[in-house]
């Protein structure tokens, strides 16, 4: 297979299967828990407070990653006089106005059936692998392999920024391209003009 085919991976099961000998441009994108891993399944025995606090992890976790950006900066009026200006800091936090907690406990609280809750889940998973992906990363010196491990082994600020988050490398998909050109400034190239379009809020950090 070509080195340039799209390959997705499963963390952590699946980490020898990233190459050691290429490198390339990769991402990371949210992946939505499963059924089994929800704890849903068509017996009777699902534990409904035990879904609801791994609905409500994920939910949070989600918009907090995708909309929780801090935005800092500083405003100033550079058309008058250096003397005069006044410059401004800035600082931002998002405040929820909806709820997901709401929407949660309402779903989980009305007459609703096992199988509702596994077709709410099936179109939250569907929506969430429509998101953009949260890192877009490249390695031109480092294999792929190489440059995962470092996020693996928390060297990195995006694995910095995961824990921040509260979210393990399980609640991601990890996908790449391998490059058979290794030249740092074209890969760099390709990575930011990826970057661009897809905006992946971890990267701007």
């Amino acid at each position: 297979m070509k080195n340039n085919s799209y390959k997705r991976i499963k963390l952590p099961s699946d980490l020898l299967k990233v190459p050691k000998n290429i490198g390339g441009i990769y991402l990371f994108r949210l992946d939505f828990p499963t059924d089994y891993e929800l704890g849903l399944s068509q017996s009777n025995n699902v534990d409904l407070n035990s879904v609801r606090t791994l609905l409500d992890k994920s939910i949070h976790a989600i918009i907090k990653v995708l909309y929780g950006t801090k935005l800092n900066g500083r405003l100033n009026n550079d058309a008058i006089g250096m003397h005069l200006r006044m410059e401004y800091e800035v600082n931002t936090n998002l405040r929820e106005i909806f709820s997901a907690d709401d929407c949660v406990n309402f779903l989980l609280t009305t007459n609703i059936s096992i199988h509702d809750l596994m077709e709410i889940s099936a179109v939250i998973r569907y929506f969430v692998q429509q998101t953009p992906p949260i890192y877009i990363g490249m390695s031109s010196k480092q294999s792929l392999y190489d440059r995962l491990m470092q996020h693996i082994s928390s060297e990195t600020n995006f694995a910095k920024q995961l824990l921040s988050y509260d979210l393990s490398w399980s609640d991601l998909q990890y996908s790449y391209i391998g490059l058979s050109n290794k030249e740092s400034s074209r890969i760099r190239s390709l990575e930011k003009i990826v970057q661009f379009i897809c905006k992946p809020t971890l990267s701007m950090h």
